[in-house]
Protein backbone atom coordinates (compact mmCIF):
# COMPACT_ATOMS: atom_id res chain seq x y z
CA UNK A 1 0.00 0.00 0.00
CA UNK A 2 2.71 2.60 0.81
CA UNK A 3 4.55 1.81 -2.43
CA UNK A 4 1.33 2.09 -4.44
CA UNK A 5 0.45 5.43 -2.85
CA UNK A 6 3.93 6.76 -3.53
CA UNK A 7 3.65 5.69 -7.16
CA UNK A 8 0.27 7.45 -7.37
CA UNK A 9 1.75 10.61 -5.87
CA UNK A 10 4.84 10.87 -8.06
CA UNK A 11 4.19 9.04 -11.34
CA UNK A 12 3.97 12.42 -13.17
CA UNK A 13 7.75 12.83 -12.84
CA UNK A 14 8.01 10.39 -15.75
CA UNK A 15 7.10 13.44 -17.87
CA UNK A 16 9.57 15.78 -16.15
CA UNK A 17 12.53 17.33 -17.95
CA UNK A 18 16.01 18.62 -17.26
CA UNK A 19 16.56 22.03 -15.73
CA UNK A 20 19.37 24.34 -14.53
CA UNK A 21 22.21 22.21 -13.10
CA UNK A 22 21.10 19.21 -15.16
CA UNK A 23 22.24 20.94 -18.35
CA UNK A 24 25.55 21.93 -16.77
CA UNK A 25 26.27 18.32 -15.81
CA UNK A 26 25.15 16.97 -19.17
CA UNK A 27 27.45 19.43 -20.92
CA UNK A 28 30.45 18.47 -18.78
CA UNK A 29 29.85 14.79 -19.57
CA UNK A 30 29.44 15.44 -23.30
CA UNK A 31 32.43 17.79 -23.41
CA UNK A 32 35.03 16.06 -21.25
CA UNK A 33 33.67 12.63 -20.31
CA UNK A 34 33.74 10.76 -17.02
CA UNK A 35 37.41 11.46 -16.36
CA UNK A 36 36.58 15.06 -15.51
CA UNK A 37 32.97 14.73 -14.42
CA UNK A 38 33.77 12.05 -11.82
CA UNK A 39 35.74 14.59 -9.77
CA UNK A 40 33.53 17.59 -10.40
CA UNK A 41 32.65 19.50 -7.25
CA UNK A 42 29.42 21.47 -7.01
CA UNK A 43 27.69 23.05 -4.05
CA UNK A 44 30.07 21.44 -1.51
CA UNK A 45 28.77 17.93 -2.24
CA UNK A 46 30.93 14.83 -2.54
CA UNK A 47 29.57 13.46 -5.78
CA UNK A 48 31.61 10.43 -6.90
CA UNK A 49 28.70 7.98 -6.91
CA UNK A 50 26.07 10.42 -8.13
CA UNK A 51 28.33 11.61 -10.95
CA UNK A 52 29.01 8.05 -12.06
CA UNK A 53 25.28 7.27 -12.17
CA UNK A 54 24.59 10.53 -14.05
CA UNK A 55 27.30 9.69 -16.61
CA UNK A 56 25.93 6.15 -17.10
CA UNK A 57 22.40 7.48 -17.63
CA UNK A 58 23.60 9.96 -20.24
CA UNK A 59 25.47 7.23 -22.10
CA UNK A 60 22.40 4.99 -22.01
CA UNK A 61 19.58 7.48 -22.49
CA UNK A 62 20.99 10.67 -24.01
CA UNK A 63 18.36 13.42 -23.78
CA UNK A 64 15.45 11.00 -23.18
CA UNK A 65 14.57 12.39 -19.76
CA UNK A 66 11.76 9.89 -19.17
CA UNK A 67 14.28 7.11 -18.53
CA UNK A 68 16.24 9.21 -16.02
CA UNK A 69 13.07 9.95 -14.08
CA UNK A 70 11.88 6.35 -14.30
CA UNK A 71 15.05 5.48 -12.39
CA UNK A 72 14.27 8.25 -9.89
CA UNK A 73 10.72 6.95 -9.36
CA UNK A 74 11.87 3.35 -8.93
CA UNK A 75 14.45 4.46 -6.39
CA UNK A 76 11.82 6.36 -4.41
CA UNK A 77 9.51 3.36 -4.41
CA UNK A 78 12.37 1.18 -3.19
CA UNK A 79 13.04 3.71 -0.44
CA UNK A 80 9.39 3.61 0.65
CA UNK A 81 9.59 -0.18 0.85
CA UNK A 82 12.84 0.02 2.84
CA UNK A 83 11.35 2.59 5.20
CA UNK A 84 8.44 0.21 5.78
CA UNK A 85 10.93 -2.55 6.66
CA UNK A 86 12.87 -0.34 9.08
CA UNK A 87 9.70 0.97 10.75
CA UNK A 88 8.28 -2.52 11.14
CA UNK A 89 11.49 -3.79 12.69
CA UNK A 90 11.63 -0.78 15.02
CA UNK A 91 8.04 -1.05 16.24
CA UNK A 92 6.99 -4.62 15.47
CA UNK A 93 3.79 -3.10 14.09
CA UNK A 94 2.71 -3.63 10.50
CA UNK A 95 -0.03 -0.93 10.63
CA UNK A 96 2.37 1.71 12.00
CA UNK A 97 5.01 0.80 9.43
CA UNK A 98 2.38 1.05 6.70
CA UNK A 99 1.21 4.45 7.98
CA UNK A 100 4.70 5.94 8.40
CA UNK A 101 5.99 4.73 5.04
CA UNK A 102 2.86 5.93 3.22
CA UNK A 103 2.92 9.34 4.92
CA UNK A 104 6.54 9.91 3.88
CA UNK A 105 6.11 8.30 0.47
CA UNK A 106 3.46 10.81 -0.65
CA UNK A 107 4.89 13.91 1.08
CA UNK A 108 4.73 16.77 -1.48
CA UNK A 109 8.07 18.15 -0.29
CA UNK A 110 9.70 15.09 -1.88
CA UNK A 111 8.88 16.54 -5.31
CA UNK A 112 11.77 18.95 -4.81
CA UNK A 113 14.13 15.98 -4.90
CA UNK A 114 12.30 13.63 -7.25
CA UNK A 115 11.45 16.25 -9.88
CA UNK A 116 15.00 17.52 -10.39
CA UNK A 117 17.50 14.99 -11.66
CA UNK A 118 20.55 16.83 -10.30
CA UNK A 119 19.17 16.13 -6.81
CA UNK A 120 18.71 12.40 -7.51
CA UNK A 121 21.82 11.69 -5.45
CA UNK A 122 19.76 12.42 -2.33
CA UNK A 123 17.39 9.54 -3.16
CA UNK A 124 20.40 7.27 -3.71
CA UNK A 125 21.87 8.36 -0.37
CA UNK A 126 18.55 7.54 1.31
CA UNK A 127 18.66 4.03 -0.16
CA UNK A 128 22.11 3.41 1.34
CA UNK A 129 21.17 4.87 4.72
CA UNK A 130 17.97 2.85 4.93
CA UNK A 131 19.95 -0.27 4.08
CA UNK A 132 22.29 0.42 6.99
CA UNK A 133 19.45 1.29 9.38
CA UNK A 134 17.51 -1.86 8.51
CA UNK A 135 20.55 -3.97 9.40
CA UNK A 136 21.29 -2.06 12.60
CA UNK A 137 17.69 -2.44 13.78
CA UNK A 138 17.79 -6.16 13.17
CA UNK A 139 21.10 -6.63 14.98
CA UNK A 140 20.00 -4.41 17.87
CA UNK A 141 17.49 -7.14 18.72
CA UNK A 142 19.97 -10.04 18.78
CA UNK A 143 23.19 -8.32 19.84
CA UNK A 144 26.45 -9.29 18.15
CA UNK A 145 27.91 -7.62 15.04
CA UNK A 146 30.76 -9.25 13.16
CA UNK A 147 33.52 -7.64 11.12
CA UNK A 148 31.91 -8.50 7.79
CA UNK A 149 28.60 -6.89 8.78
CA UNK A 150 30.30 -3.76 10.12
CA UNK A 151 32.40 -3.51 6.96
CA UNK A 152 29.20 -3.59 4.89
CA UNK A 153 27.69 -0.81 7.01
CA UNK A 154 30.85 1.23 6.60
CA UNK A 155 30.90 0.72 2.83
CA UNK A 156 27.24 1.69 2.40
CA UNK A 157 27.80 4.76 4.58
CA UNK A 158 30.76 5.91 2.51
CA UNK A 159 28.79 5.35 -0.69
CA UNK A 160 25.92 7.41 0.78
CA UNK A 161 28.35 10.24 1.48
CA UNK A 162 29.39 10.29 -2.18
CA UNK A 163 25.79 10.58 -3.40
CA UNK A 164 24.69 13.83 -1.77
CA UNK A 165 25.52 16.17 1.10
CA UNK A 166 22.62 14.91 3.23
CA UNK A 167 24.03 11.40 2.93
CA UNK A 168 27.41 12.70 3.99
CA UNK A 169 25.97 14.36 7.11
CA UNK A 170 24.25 11.14 8.20
CA UNK A 171 27.09 8.81 7.24
CA UNK A 172 29.76 10.48 9.37
CA UNK A 173 27.59 9.83 12.43
CA UNK A 174 27.54 6.04 12.02
CA UNK A 175 29.93 5.56 14.99
CA UNK A 176 27.79 7.88 17.14
CA UNK A 177 24.62 5.97 16.29
CA UNK A 178 26.22 2.66 17.19
CA UNK A 179 27.63 4.16 20.39
CA UNK A 180 24.14 5.24 21.45
CA UNK A 181 22.93 1.68 20.82
CA UNK A 182 25.98 0.06 22.44
CA UNK A 183 23.94 -1.53 25.25
CA UNK A 184 22.06 -3.55 22.62
CA UNK A 185 24.90 -4.13 20.15
CA UNK A 186 28.16 -5.94 20.75
CA UNK A 187 30.76 -5.07 18.10
CA UNK A 188 33.97 -7.02 17.79
CA UNK A 189 37.19 -4.98 17.86
CA UNK A 190 37.60 -5.34 14.12
CA UNK A 191 33.98 -4.26 13.63
CA UNK A 192 34.58 -1.06 15.61
CA UNK A 193 37.68 -0.42 13.49
CA UNK A 194 35.55 -0.57 10.33
CA UNK A 195 32.94 1.77 11.78
CA UNK A 196 35.42 4.28 13.21
CA UNK A 197 37.16 4.44 9.83
CA UNK A 198 34.05 5.97 8.19
CA UNK A 199 34.42 9.64 9.26
CA UNK A 200 38.14 9.96 8.40
CA UNK A 201 37.58 8.15 5.09
CA UNK A 202 34.81 10.58 4.14
CA UNK A 203 36.93 13.55 5.25
CA UNK A 204 39.89 12.33 3.17
CA UNK A 205 37.69 11.83 0.10
CA UNK A 206 36.18 15.28 0.53
CA UNK A 207 39.51 17.08 0.87
CA UNK A 208 40.94 15.13 -2.07
CA UNK A 209 38.00 15.98 -4.32
CA UNK A 210 37.99 19.67 -3.50
CA UNK A 211 41.75 20.09 -3.89
CA UNK A 212 41.92 17.99 -7.04
CA UNK A 213 39.09 19.92 -8.65
CA UNK A 214 40.49 23.32 -7.74
CA UNK A 215 44.04 22.53 -8.81
CA UNK A 216 43.16 20.70 -12.02
CA UNK A 217 40.12 22.49 -13.39
CA UNK A 218 39.72 25.72 -11.46
CA UNK A 219 43.13 26.84 -10.34
CA UNK A 220 42.76 30.53 -11.19
CA UNK A 221 42.24 33.23 -8.55
CA UNK A 222 38.67 33.93 -9.73
CA UNK A 223 37.68 30.31 -9.22
CA UNK A 224 39.36 30.13 -5.82
CA UNK A 225 37.21 33.07 -4.77
CA UNK A 226 34.10 31.48 -6.28
CA UNK A 227 34.62 28.23 -4.36
CA UNK A 228 35.51 29.90 -1.06
CA UNK A 229 31.94 30.05 0.34
CA UNK A 230 31.66 26.29 -0.15
CA UNK A 231 34.98 25.48 1.47
CA UNK A 232 34.43 27.53 4.63
CA UNK A 233 30.92 27.05 5.99
CA UNK A 234 31.04 28.30 9.56
CA UNK A 235 31.86 31.97 9.56
CA UNK A 236 31.08 33.84 12.80
CA UNK A 237 28.96 36.47 11.08
CA UNK A 238 26.63 33.79 9.74
CA UNK A 239 26.10 31.75 12.93
CA UNK A 240 22.77 33.38 13.81
CA UNK A 241 21.52 32.88 10.25
CA UNK A 242 22.60 29.22 10.39
CA UNK A 243 20.76 28.70 13.67
CA UNK A 244 17.66 30.40 12.29
CA UNK A 245 17.67 28.32 9.12
CA UNK A 246 18.27 25.10 11.10
CA UNK A 247 15.24 25.78 13.31
CA UNK A 248 13.15 26.61 10.25
CA UNK A 249 14.25 23.46 8.43
CA UNK A 250 13.33 21.24 11.38
CA UNK A 251 9.97 22.97 11.74
CA UNK A 252 9.11 22.77 8.07
CA UNK A 253 10.25 19.14 7.91
CA UNK A 254 7.90 18.14 10.73
CA UNK A 255 4.97 20.15 9.37
CA UNK A 256 5.42 19.01 5.77
CA UNK A 257 5.56 15.36 6.84
CA UNK A 258 2.45 15.53 9.03
CA UNK A 259 0.13 17.86 7.10
CA UNK A 260 1.94 18.70 3.84
CA UNK A 261 -0.16 16.31 1.78
CA UNK A 262 -3.39 17.72 3.19
CA UNK A 263 -2.51 21.37 2.56
CA UNK A 264 -0.16 21.50 -0.42
CA UNK A 265 1.47 23.88 -0.96
CA UNK A 266 1.92 24.16 2.80
CA UNK A 267 1.77 27.74 4.15
CA UNK A 268 4.91 28.13 6.25
CA UNK A 269 5.03 29.72 8.69
CA UNK A 270 1.33 29.37 9.34
CA UNK A 271 -1.27 28.22 11.84
CA UNK A 272 -1.54 24.68 10.47
CA UNK A 273 2.24 24.21 10.37
CA UNK A 274 2.63 25.56 13.91
CA UNK A 275 -0.12 23.27 15.20
CA UNK A 276 1.53 20.24 13.54
CA UNK A 277 4.93 21.08 15.00
CA UNK A 278 3.44 21.61 18.46
CA UNK A 279 1.52 18.35 18.32
CA UNK A 280 4.56 16.38 17.18
CA UNK A 281 6.85 17.76 19.89
CA UNK A 282 4.20 17.31 22.59
CA UNK A 283 3.50 13.69 21.71
CA UNK A 284 7.20 12.81 21.48
CA UNK A 285 7.95 14.35 24.87
CA UNK A 286 4.83 12.85 26.48
CA UNK A 287 5.56 9.30 25.27
CA UNK A 288 9.27 9.17 26.06
CA UNK A 289 8.65 7.87 29.62
CA UNK A 290 6.50 5.05 28.22
CA UNK A 291 9.16 3.87 25.76
CA UNK A 292 11.57 1.07 26.55
CA UNK A 293 15.25 1.95 26.77
CA UNK A 294 16.05 0.78 23.24
CA UNK A 295 13.25 2.91 21.77
CA UNK A 296 14.53 6.00 23.61
CA UNK A 297 18.01 5.36 22.28
CA UNK A 298 16.61 5.11 18.79
CA UNK A 299 14.76 8.40 19.25
CA UNK A 300 18.05 10.00 20.32
CA UNK A 301 19.95 8.49 17.37
CA UNK A 302 17.35 9.48 14.79
CA UNK A 303 17.03 12.97 16.26
CA UNK A 304 20.80 13.38 16.08
CA UNK A 305 20.76 12.37 12.42
CA UNK A 306 17.95 14.84 11.64
CA UNK A 307 19.89 17.70 13.27
CA UNK A 308 23.06 16.70 11.44
CA UNK A 309 21.35 16.58 8.03
CA UNK A 310 19.53 19.87 8.50
CA UNK A 311 22.57 21.42 10.19
CA UNK A 312 24.80 20.77 7.19
CA UNK A 313 22.19 22.27 4.86
CA UNK A 314 21.88 25.35 7.06
CA UNK A 315 25.65 25.75 7.32
CA UNK A 316 26.10 25.47 3.57
CA UNK A 317 23.16 27.63 2.49
CA UNK A 318 22.47 30.25 5.18
CA UNK A 319 25.19 32.60 3.90
CA UNK A 320 23.81 32.35 0.37
CA UNK A 321 20.28 33.25 1.44
CA UNK A 322 21.59 36.01 3.69
CA UNK A 323 23.37 37.53 0.70
CA UNK A 324 20.11 37.42 -1.26
CA UNK A 325 18.22 39.04 1.61
CA UNK A 326 15.86 36.05 1.76
CA UNK A 327 13.94 34.96 4.85
CA UNK A 328 15.25 31.76 6.45
CA UNK A 329 11.71 30.47 6.91
CA UNK A 330 11.02 30.83 3.20
CA UNK A 331 14.41 29.31 2.34
CA UNK A 332 13.60 26.31 4.54
CA UNK A 333 10.49 25.56 2.47
CA UNK A 334 12.63 24.41 -0.49
CA UNK A 335 11.46 20.83 -0.97
CA UNK A 336 14.84 19.46 -2.03
CA UNK A 337 16.23 20.04 1.47
CA UNK A 338 13.88 17.57 3.17
CA UNK A 339 14.00 14.14 1.54
CA UNK A 340 16.39 12.38 3.93
CA UNK A 341 15.47 14.27 7.10
CA UNK A 342 11.72 13.71 6.78
CA UNK A 343 12.42 10.02 6.17
CA UNK A 344 14.13 9.94 9.57
CA UNK A 345 11.31 11.97 11.13
CA UNK A 346 8.83 9.39 9.85
CA UNK A 347 10.68 6.74 11.86
CA UNK A 348 10.54 8.98 14.94
CA UNK A 349 6.78 9.32 14.38
CA UNK A 350 6.33 5.55 14.17
CA UNK A 351 8.28 4.98 17.40
CA UNK A 352 6.29 7.72 19.13
CA UNK A 353 2.89 6.38 18.08
CA UNK A 354 3.94 2.89 19.12
CA UNK A 355 4.67 4.22 22.61
CA UNK A 356 1.23 5.82 23.05
CA UNK A 357 -0.36 3.89 25.94
CA UNK A 358 -3.42 2.23 24.38
CA UNK A 359 -5.06 -1.09 25.21
CA UNK A 360 -4.45 -3.90 22.76
CA UNK A 361 -8.09 -3.83 21.71
CA UNK A 362 -7.93 -0.13 20.88
CA UNK A 363 -4.80 -0.69 18.79
CA UNK A 364 -6.50 -3.45 16.82
CA UNK A 365 -9.54 -1.26 16.29
CA UNK A 366 -7.35 1.60 15.06
CA UNK A 367 -5.53 -0.73 12.67
CA UNK A 368 -8.78 -2.06 11.25
CA UNK A 369 -10.87 1.09 11.28
CA UNK A 370 -8.68 4.20 11.34
CA UNK A 371 -5.75 3.11 9.17
CA UNK A 372 -7.86 2.27 6.07
CA UNK A 373 -9.53 5.68 6.30
CA UNK A 374 -6.15 7.43 6.62
CA UNK A 375 -4.77 5.50 3.66
CA UNK A 376 -7.82 6.40 1.58
CA UNK A 377 -7.37 10.07 2.48
CA UNK A 378 -3.70 9.81 1.53
CA UNK A 379 -4.72 8.41 -1.83
CA UNK A 380 -7.05 11.34 -2.43
CA UNK A 381 -4.33 13.80 -1.40
CA UNK A 382 -1.77 12.11 -3.63
CA UNK A 383 -4.14 12.32 -6.60
CA UNK A 384 -4.88 15.98 -5.95
CA UNK A 385 -1.26 17.03 -5.46
CA UNK A 386 0.11 15.64 -8.73
CA UNK A 387 -0.83 18.92 -10.40
CA UNK A 388 1.69 20.75 -8.20
CA UNK A 389 4.73 18.82 -9.48
CA UNK A 390 6.91 21.01 -11.71
CA UNK A 391 7.60 19.10 -14.93
CA UNK A 392 9.72 21.78 -16.71
CA UNK A 393 7.70 21.66 -19.92
CA UNK A 394 9.14 25.05 -20.93
CA UNK A 395 12.69 23.69 -20.65
CA UNK A 396 11.77 20.72 -22.85
CA UNK A 397 10.17 22.95 -25.50
CA UNK A 398 13.13 25.36 -25.49
CA UNK A 399 15.63 22.53 -25.80
CA UNK A 400 13.79 20.98 -28.73
CA UNK A 401 13.50 24.38 -30.39
CA UNK A 402 17.24 25.08 -30.03
CA UNK A 403 18.17 21.65 -31.40
CA UNK A 404 15.91 22.18 -34.39
CA UNK A 405 17.34 25.68 -34.98
CA UNK A 406 20.90 24.32 -34.91
CA UNK A 407 19.94 21.56 -37.32
CA UNK A 408 18.28 24.06 -39.67
CA UNK A 409 21.28 26.39 -39.68
CA UNK A 410 23.65 23.46 -40.22
CA UNK A 411 21.62 22.17 -43.17
CA UNK A 412 21.87 25.59 -44.82
CA UNK A 413 25.60 24.98 -45.35
CA UNK A 414 26.74 22.85 -48.35
CA UNK A 415 27.30 19.16 -47.65
CA UNK A 416 30.94 18.66 -46.69
CA UNK A 417 31.21 22.32 -45.67
CA UNK A 418 31.18 24.18 -42.34
CA UNK A 419 28.15 25.75 -40.68
CA UNK A 420 29.09 28.91 -38.71
CA UNK A 421 26.51 29.52 -36.00
CA UNK A 422 26.54 32.50 -33.64
CA UNK A 423 26.46 31.16 -30.10
CA UNK A 424 23.43 32.23 -28.07
CA UNK A 425 22.33 31.96 -24.43
CA UNK A 426 20.26 29.00 -23.28
CA UNK A 427 17.86 30.16 -20.57
CA UNK A 428 16.81 26.75 -19.10
CA UNK A 429 20.39 26.34 -17.82
CA UNK A 430 19.87 29.31 -15.48
CA UNK A 431 22.21 32.14 -14.63
CA UNK A 432 24.76 30.48 -12.35
CA UNK A 433 28.22 29.71 -13.74
CA UNK A 434 29.57 26.26 -14.39
CA UNK A 435 31.25 24.57 -11.39
CA UNK A 436 34.64 25.74 -12.72
CA UNK A 437 33.44 29.36 -12.77
CA UNK A 438 33.02 29.79 -16.53
CA UNK A 439 29.65 30.70 -18.11
CA UNK A 440 27.35 28.00 -19.42
CA UNK A 441 28.18 27.78 -23.17
CA UNK A 442 24.60 28.21 -24.39
CA UNK A 443 23.69 26.73 -27.76
CA UNK A 444 27.10 25.12 -28.08
CA UNK A 445 26.43 23.12 -24.92
CA UNK A 446 23.05 21.96 -26.21
CA UNK A 447 24.73 20.90 -29.45
CA UNK A 448 27.34 18.84 -27.59
CA UNK A 449 24.68 17.18 -25.45
CA UNK A 450 22.39 16.35 -28.39
CA UNK A 451 24.94 15.41 -31.08
CA UNK A 452 27.62 12.76 -30.48
CA UNK A 453 30.16 14.38 -32.83
CA UNK A 454 30.77 17.74 -34.49
CA UNK A 455 28.84 16.91 -37.66
CA UNK A 456 25.20 17.33 -38.70
CA UNK A 457 24.39 15.27 -41.76
CA UNK A 458 27.86 15.68 -43.27
CA UNK A 459 28.31 19.33 -42.28
CA UNK A 460 30.79 20.41 -39.63
CA UNK A 461 29.37 22.82 -37.05
CA UNK A 462 31.34 25.68 -35.47
CA UNK A 463 30.03 28.25 -32.99
CA UNK A 464 31.22 31.84 -32.80
CA UNK A 465 31.38 34.00 -29.69
CA UNK A 466 32.88 37.24 -28.45
CA UNK A 467 32.70 36.25 -24.75
CA UNK A 468 36.25 36.14 -23.32
CA UNK A 469 35.30 33.74 -20.48
CA UNK A 470 33.88 31.21 -22.93
CA UNK A 471 36.99 31.44 -25.10
CA UNK A 472 39.05 30.92 -21.95
CA UNK A 473 37.04 27.76 -21.23
CA UNK A 474 37.68 26.55 -24.79
CA UNK A 475 41.44 26.88 -24.28
CA UNK A 476 41.30 24.34 -21.43
CA UNK A 477 40.38 21.52 -23.79
CA UNK A 478 37.43 19.21 -24.40
CA UNK A 479 35.10 19.21 -27.42
CA UNK A 480 34.50 22.92 -26.90
CA UNK A 481 38.12 23.59 -27.92
CA UNK A 482 37.38 22.82 -31.60
CA UNK A 483 33.72 23.86 -31.61
CA UNK A 484 34.10 27.45 -30.39
CA UNK A 485 35.97 30.22 -32.19
CA UNK A 486 36.16 34.00 -31.72
CA UNK A 487 33.66 36.05 -33.68
CA UNK A 488 35.40 37.96 -36.49
CA UNK A 489 36.00 41.63 -35.74
CA UNK A 490 33.94 43.78 -38.17
CA UNK A 491 36.27 45.16 -40.82
CA UNK A 492 39.23 43.17 -39.53
CA UNK A 493 40.88 39.91 -40.57
CA UNK A 494 39.28 36.66 -39.48
CA UNK A 495 41.29 34.62 -36.96
CA UNK A 496 43.16 31.71 -38.55
CA UNK A 497 40.99 29.19 -36.71
CA UNK A 498 37.87 30.81 -38.07
CA UNK A 499 38.98 31.29 -41.68
CA UNK A 500 36.10 30.46 -43.96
Amino acid sequence: MPVGLAALAFHPILHAYFWADDFMHLFTIADAGLARFFFEAAGAHLYFTRNTVFWACYRLFGLHAEWYFALVLLTHLANVALLFVVARRLTGSLPLACFGAALWGIAPANAGTLGWYSVYGQALAATMLLGVLSQIVRHARDGRVGVRTAALWALLSVIASTCFGTGLAAAVLLPAVLWLLRANLTLARGAWACVLAVPPTIAALYVFQQRHFLSTYAGGPSMQQFMQPYLIFLRPEYLSAIASMLASLVGYGIASLLVGAAAAPLPYPGVLATAAIGAFVTVVVATLPDMDLLARRWIAALGMLVIAVYGLIAAARAAFYTALGASMTLAAAEGRYHYVATMLLALVLCLTLHAVPLPAGARRAAARGVLPVLLALMGLAASANVRLIELRADARATTERVIESIRTEAMAAPRGGVAWIPNQPFLPAGYFPMPDGTPFPGWLAVFEIAFPDDMVDGRRVVFETSQPRLLEAARRGGRIAHLLVPSPVPGGPAPPSAAR
